[in-house]
């Protein structure tokens, strides 16, 4: 698919941050697998989000980001690959989400798009706009913010966060 990394290199927990401000870690942690996912995402929000690369290091990158961000709230831009025998996408980012007491956000598509063979928030903004990734994100951003707190009143602290939460948009 045109998507290789040089041989040899190192991948394992290694990640692209899009943080122009600078204030990744202020606020929600928002990793993407892609890094076109993440600039669309960034694009829509004016949040920071970082690029993992690929679903199979969105466990390593979320585990550092919590490492270096211990109180920050990490949520995982799923790629929703639904034409797929096993959704990769969503799986992984469940993985990842609950190794750091996160959340997965998975973006939503009408039965056209999907058939269109959208998966991500890229496909997304591409043929539907900035507008509509930035509503979903956001709205899923709130709910699972609405979740934590809930959490912390109730006293259940971290423990609350152990059951996660995952959005589909």
């Amino acid at each position: 698919d045109g998507k290789q990394f040089e041989a040899g290199s190192r991948k394992k927990g290694t990640f692209f941050p899009i943080d122009p401000e600078g204030c990744l870690g202020q606020e929600v942690i928002l990793i993407a697998e892609g890094y076109a996912t993440a600039a669309s995402v960034h694009l829509a929000t004016g949040k920071p989000v970082v690029a993992a690369f690929d679903a199979g290091n969105l466990n390593p990158v979320a585990v550092a980001l919590r490492e270096k961000f211990p109180n920050a709230p990490i949520a995982i831009l799923a790629d929703n690959d639904h034409g797929l025998s096993v959704n990769v996408g969503v799986e992984k980012a469940s993985l990842a989400a609950k190794a750091v007491k996160g959340h997965v956000i998975i973006p939503s598509f009408s039965e056209g798009e999907e058939e269109r063979g959208m998966t991500d928030f890229n496909d997304l903004h591409i043929a539907c706009g900035l507008e509509r990734v930035r509503r979903q994100v956001a709205q899923s951003i709130e709910r699972f913010i609405q979740v934590e707190m809930e959490g912390h009143f109730r006293g259940l602290g971290q423990e609350g966060a152990d059951r996660g939460f995952t959005d589909r948009t």
